[in-house]
């Protein structure tokens, strides 16, 4: 079931990328006034919009009605939707959906670099690698190692544990 609820949530982002890339096309009237960013711009934006609200729905469906729930893909979708809707209105001639692209594309990467995900075996490389890149307290969490290969069962435990950590993390609380 997660393959389908991904692979819907990647169905969605590239509907949405042409919704939001025609739309904008549309806008544009022979010899009258250009739009500030290429229509591609407003795709990825609209994209972006359908992976992020997908993807938040997914998640919280895989905890609320379980990973194997036949929900789970019906919540990625509605939010794909409500992630895409909103972004796909805002193109107009004059809106920068490059510059908002960007943006998106900037609180992703700082949002998933804003913490550390560190196995047991590594804990002290972790702590170097930090202070050597002049980030000595970002926010790590600690997992048993190894993990790779112990089974669905385990990773799954594993990963309900690591969550309320992140979550902490993220939050600015305790390593």
């Amino acid at each position: 079931m997660f393959v389908w609820t991904v692979l819907l949530i990647v169905l969605m982002a590239v509907i949405a990328y042409w919704a939001g890339r025609t739309h904008a096309a549309g806008l544009v009237t022979a010899g009258g006034p250009r739009l500030h960013s290429l229509p591609s711009y407003h795709g990825l934006f609209t994209a972006a919009g359908a992976m992020i609200g997908g993807l938040a729905l997914a998640i919280a469906g895989a905890f609320v009605f379980g990973s194997q729930s036949l929900l789970t893909p019906v919540a990625a979708v509605i939010g794909a939707a409500l992630g895409a809707f909103p972004l796909y209105s805002k193109s107009s001639l004059d809106f920068r959906a490059r510059n908002n692209f960007e943006r998106v594309v900037l609180v992703l990467l700082i949002t998933c670099s804003a913490v550390a995900i560190l196995t047991t075996e590594f804990v002290v490389q972790g702590d170097f690698v930090a202070r050597a890149v002049g980030m000595p307290d970002i926010p790590r969490a600690v997992i048993e190692h190894p993990c790779a290969g112990s089974g669905r069962d385990n990773l799954e435990r594993v990963a309900r544990d690591l969550a309320p950590r992140l979550l902490t993390a993220l939050a600015g609380g305790a390593r």
